[in-house]
Order: C-alpha cells, then sequence, then structure tokens
C-alpha cells in the first residue's frame, strides 16, 4: 500500500507497539498517555468494525456462517472455537478472518491518524499484536517491542480469560515468534517484573523517542498517509 505523506504527516513520527499475547502492550501504552499522547488501540478498532460494519458483518457470516452473531453482537467464543479449536483449518480460519477485518481496520487507523495529525500531534502511537503478521512494520517511524516471559504471559492470559493453558498455546503459537519481532523491532521493553519498573522503563524511552528524527518513508514499501 503506497500512499503521499508528503502534506499532514511530514513531520509526523508514527510509533508502533507490539509484543506477544499478554506480554504488557497496553501496561505500555496506558503509561505512555499519562503524557497525554494519542494513542491508536488496533484491537480496539477491529471490535468496533465487527460489531457496527455492515459489510464487514455480512462478509464474516458468509465466511463463518449466521452462528458468527447472536443478536446482532459479534459471537467471540464460537468464532475463537472455528479458528483455534479445529487444528485441521486452524491457519486457514484465522487467514479468512483476517483478510476481512484487517483492510478495513488499517484504513480506519489512518483515518486516526490523520485526524491526531490535524490537532497538531507529532507523536502517534499504534498498539497492534499483528504489526509484523499483518506486514505493516515498514509503515511506521519506529517499533517497539513488549517483551515477557512466555510462563508470565501464560499466567496473565489464563487470569485475565479464564481460559486455560491449551488456549494460551493455540492463541500464542497463531503469532510470529516474540524472538522474531524483538530482532526486528528498534526498541524492546522487558516486562517480567512489576509495575512500577515497566513504568520507570516504559518514561525512560518515551523521553529517547520524544527527540528521534523521522524515517525516511520514501524507502520504503508501505507508507501511512
Amino acid at each position: 500500500m503506497e500512499v503521499n505523506k508528503e502534506n499532514l504527516l511530514e513531520d509526523i513520527v508514527i510509533v508502533a507497539i507490539t509484543g506477544a499475547i499478554s506480554s504488557g502492550k497496553s501496561s505500555v501504552c496506558s503509561i505512555f498517555k499519562e503524557d497525554s499522547l494519542p494513542i491508536i488501540d488496533t484491537d480496539y478498532l477491529a471490535k468496533t468494525i465487527i460489531n457496527s460494519d455492515t459489510k464487514i458483518k455480512e462478509a464474516i457470516i458468509k465466511a463463518f456462517g449466521e452462528a458468527s452473531f447472536i443478536d446482532g453482537k459479534f459471537n467471540t467464543k464460537y468464532i475463537a472455537n472455528l479458528i483455534f479449536g479445529n487444528e485441521d483449518y486452524h491457519s486457514q480460519n484465522l487467514q479468512k478472518l483476517n483478510s476481512i477485518i484487517h483492510p478495513r481496520v488499517i484504513e480506519l487507523m489512518i483515518k486516526n491518524i490523520e485526524e491526531y495529525a490535524q490537532q497538531n500531534h507529532k507523536l502517534i502511537f499504534v498498539e497492534s499484536a499483528l504489526i509484523f503478521e499483518a506486514g505493516l512494520e515498514d509503515g511506521f517511524d519506529y517499533i517497539i517491542m513488549v517483551d515477557t516471559n512466555e510462563e508470565i504471559r501464560k499466567n496473565r492470559f489464563i487470569l485475565r480469560t479464564g481460559l486455560n493453558e491449551n488456549d494460551f498455546n493455540l492463541r500464542n503459537n497463531s503469532q510470529i515468534s516474540p524472538q522474531f519481532k524483538k530482532e526486528n523491532s528498534d526498541f524492546t521493553i522487558e516486562n517480567n517484573k512489576n509495575l512500577e519498573q515497566l513504568r520507570l522503563t516504559s518514561k525512560t524511552l518515551l523521553e529517547i523517542i520524544k527527540i528521534l528524527p523521522k524515517k525516511d518513508f520514501s524507502k520504503n514499501d508501505f507508507a501511512i498517509s
């Protein structure tokens, strides 16, 4: 996807915050928000689109059946079972769902970025677990990886969702490995201790990010405008 960013976003630094499931991305974003910085949550965008966009609803129902929605609301349990409960069709169903949702999420993400730019924000963050999975890594000036020990992530996931270890493994294994993301990100925030340590690390990195220059998007295949 190529877009012209010569005008509106020429002075804007756009930073992605990514990481594996239950790594603490949202916690880092909450810390950044303390500085009144705009953060776009692509997971929230996806949920909003699924429950409000008629064309997306129709596409999901066509792909996965009428049970995809109950009383107009997305049937998360049903879709999760189709994706993570069936090893034979896991990859196929996940790819199918992503192909329906991701283009619209990217479109809305770009719109949000433009709106923040019009409000004279010079630093914008995008939170997404699937930066690399969606091939968006070249659309950002910098990428921050939130890296957390797998055992800690598993325990957090089980506590937060009420699901089990197998559920965690299925979801965790559906994403690109944390090691790959770490090696291909510009910065890594280690989140293996307490919230105060995470805050200290995040605040320190934020001060560095604030003074960094833009990336030269003319050298990238994907650019946000």
